[in-house]
């Protein structure tokens, strides 16, 4: 089934406002006259504003996409399934875009993917940083025991 919402980028609790702001947005954003691969695309968004912005189309939308949603949940989806859903979805949103914002959001990703694994490598630091700490003082305390004993003798 169709998500609309993920189609106009908004929650299952967007106010009708949020929902006809996030359909202009996209509309001027895939208007054939402005994009010329777009019509597809503006068709959807079209179907789903049309869906979501009148209220008793949409509660009987809800209601179907709350069973699809029942049904989905028993697979038992993992992390490795959600990953690939996420990673389908940035790839559906990079493919979306004209080709100079597409270089663009594929710059700034790759850009934060570096920064995630810098920062890992960062938090990995401080973690080993702090086991060679408590091992010196733990080697300290246990030289100094030795010490102490060897002074009693």
């Amino acid at each position: 089934m169709t998500d609309y919402y993920q189609i106009l980028g908004v929650c299952r609790s967007a106010t009708n406002g949020e929902i006809k702001a996030a359909y202009r947005a996209l509309v001027k954003l895939w208007h054939p006259d402005v994009n010329a691969d777009g019509a597809a695309k503006f068709n959807q968004i079209t179907e789903a504003n049309a869906v979501l912005s009148d209220p008793k189309k949409r509660k009987e939308y809800d209601a179907k996409l709350s069973a699809g949603t029942k049904k989905d949940s028993k697979k038992g989806q993992g992390y490795a399934a959600q990953k690939a859903k996420f990673d389908i979805s940035v790839t559906e949103f990079l493919d979306r875009l004209p080709p100079k914002e597409r270089k663009t959001a594929k710059s700034l990703l790759d850009t934060a993917e570096r920064l995630s694994a810098v920062k890992a490598q960062a938090q990995l630091g401080k973690i080993i940083a702090q086991i060679n700490a408590d091992a010196e003082a733990k080697i300290a305390e246990a030289k100094d025991a030795l010490y102490r004993q060897s002074k009693k003798k």
